[in-house]
């Protein structure tokens, strides 16, 4: 691939690097009145309001969040196996077995003012209900029921409400881990999401600062990571909501506010619920449009296009290692007329280096007549300087797309190919015993592969180049250097995203060799 496009790549990808470098860090908030029932993990013991009146009229201790194993119940369904906690009767976390791995999502379906309640548990036919009795006779009751079509119903019902002081309470959609136990690239991806009025918005919670009201008729709100996501979609009126992030801890929430004194003197709550990978078939199932909180950035439209791509050939190859190799061929062959017109330009370019270097010496001291002169030389020629940067500048949003896409396709976690256990990680071809400086404790193959692809591509595009002078001398700096920037930002990126651009310079390298011996 030319060196512009390269520079425009390089440059594109410092701004990601700077940006996750200056990304501030959350902070703890310090209003102590927001904190009073809006902290999903809280590790001291707080005094909270009671929202249910107890004898004598005492406050409700919100424990920490130590659990004994009497406290903990594990309900499986499918890939995922749900940890539910007796104390505040709420889903604590989630595991897919699967992917092996818990997900970042968790105290989903908690309430607040009742995570001190010690409930009940009553096992369903496909699901799990808790219930809280308290000594006045208001009764609360949780109950999760799992789905046909792969969705959770939560239905919150308080009955004797008579006992209540009110009849509104908060609860979380979720909140996800501490952002120094997941991996720096995962943390970019956690995302609040809200659709109101059927406009979606989003906002990145790493390293939130700032809460996010959430006001109007709520369809559907969702938190997501890298993968997974979690999506609360109120089967009845819903208007306020908030995003924050306590103790590095970003969490969604809904202000529920019920009427005051219902004539059946009960009230019910009923939430649709979705846990599980982004997947916008199963997501569809919710309703609303909740499948909209699958979002690739910029360019999401020419990333589903391609995601379908990729499926639809793995359908057929079975191995995404392959698959990735035959959507990067096939990308490549559609987009080939714009790189084949980018290099006759740049050939033409070529051509004329040394009467640019002839006219360079000429007015060497009057740099508005070389302008001049140059500018009249590439009108002689017919040639637009500009020529060979547009085409390759219309293939930055294919490669965006694909970087959004391999960086957050769950398929990849521990899809092997050839040597590779795990396509969403660097390939580890090598374990090391001692960290060694930049490359870590692990020498990964495939971003050595590439930068050697890279170099041999620079190469050959300098073989065919009539470049003399301080423009010579600017190639082979780039041939050498290009590499080696590159090698060192894939170094550690997912390998599903190093093998294609390692095809995509092997295709490069093939097709620059083929049209410099083209005379």
């Amino acid at each position: 691939m030319e060196k512009r496009f390269f520079i425009a790549l390089l440059l594109s990808f410092l701004v990601l690097v700077a940006y996750s470098a200056i990304v501030p860090k959350t902070k703890p908030i310090a209003n102590k009145e927001d904190m009073e029932f809006s902290s999903p993990v809280t590790r001291e013991t707080v005094q909270a309001k009671a929202l249910i009146e107890e004898p004598k009229t005492q406050q409700v201790k919100i424990a920490d969040k130590s659990f004994n194993k009497n406290e903990l119940y594990k309900f499986e369904d499918g890939d995922l196996v749900f940890e539910f906690s007796f104390k505040g009767g709420y889903i604590k976390s989630v595991f897919d077995k699967k992917l092996n791995v818990e997900l970042d999502l968790k105290d989903i379906g908690l309430v607040p003012q009742w995570s001190g309640f010690l409930f009940s548990k009553t096992l369903l036919p496909k699901g799990i209900g808790f219930s809280y009795l308290t000594q006045e006779g208001a009764e609360i009751s949780k109950t999760y029921r799992i789905k046909d079509d792969g969705t959770i119903e939560l239905t919150i019902s308080i009955n004797n409400i008579t006992y209540l002081k009110s009849n509104s309470y908060d609860i979380l959609i979720g909140a996800l881990s501490d952002s120094g136990k997941t991996d720096p690239i995962s943390q970019r991806y956690f995302e609040g999401s809200y659709q109101v009025r059927n406009i979606v918005s989003r906002k990145s919670v790493f390293g939130l600062k700032n809460s996010v009201n959430i006001n109007g008729k709520i369809d559907w709100a969702g938190l997501r990571d890298r993968y997974f996501c979690v999506v609360f979609s109120p089967q009845f009126i819903v208007e306020e909501g908030v995003i924050k992030s306590q103790d590095k801890t970003p969490y969604l929430m809904f202000h529920i506010k019920n009427e005051k004194k219902p004539a059946s003197n009960s009230i019910e709550n009923v939430f649709k619920v979705y846990v599980g990978l982004q997947d916008e078939k199963r997501l569809s199932a919710v309703g609303l449009n909740a499948e909209r909180i699958v979002n690739f950035g910029f360019f999401d439209l020419i990333a589903k296009a391609i995601l379908f791509l990729l499926t639809v050939i793995h359908k057929v190859v079975h191995n995404w290692g392959f698959a990735i190799i035959l959507v990067t061929t096939l990308i490549y062959f559609i987009l080939f007329p714009l790189s084949y017109k980018s290099m006759a330009s740049m050939k033409k370019m070529q051509a004329l280096q040394p009467k640019i270097e002839e006219l360079k010496i000429k007015f060497k001291d009057n740099p508005q007549k070389l302008q001049m002169a140059t500018m009249e030389l590439y009108k002689e020629e017919k040639i637009n300087p500009l020529g060979g940067c547009f085409p390759m500048l219309l293939q930055i949003p294919v490669f965006f797309s694909l970087y959004q896409l391999l960086l957050r396709l769950p398929e990849l976690r521990g899809a092997g190919f050839l040597w590779i256990k795990d396509l969403s990680s660097p390939d580890r071809l090598i374990a090391l015993p001692n960290a060694l400086p930049v490359i870590g404790n692990e020498i990964n193959l495939l971003p050595l592969l590439m930068a050697g692809v890279m170099f041999l591509q620079q190469k050959v595009s300098m073989g065919s180049s009539n470049a003399t002078g301080s423009t010579a001398e600017q190639q082979k700096m780039m041939a050498i250097m290009m590499p080696v920037i590159f090698g060192f930002l894939f170094y550690k990126m997912p390998s599903g995203l190093v093998l294609y651009w390692l095809v995509n310079s092997l295709l490069m390298l093939i097709f620059q060799w083929k049209i410099s011996i083209v005379k």
